[in-house]
């Protein structure tokens, strides 16, 4: 949270784990890693440690802090 207001959330599936962006759908994704169909949340889905992405990962927590 920041002041106050959701940004950003983890949630754990058995397979994979989402991070996830309160207002993901205003972010700029360049490599399509964002998912999800809401209105405003989306998140990347992590099915193994090799697949984070940790620079395009930083550039949406700098988008929305």
């Amino acid at each position: 949270m920041l002041d106050g207001v959701p940004k950003i959330f983890i949630h754990s599936e058995p397979d994979h784990v989402q991070l996830g962006f309160y207002a993901g759908s205003k972010l700029k994704d360049t490599e399509g890693l964002l998912v999800g169909k809401g209105k405003h949340v989306r998140h990347v889905k992590v099915f193994a440690t090799k697949d984070i992405q940790t620079e395009v990962l930083e550039k949406f927590i700098k988008q929305v802090l």
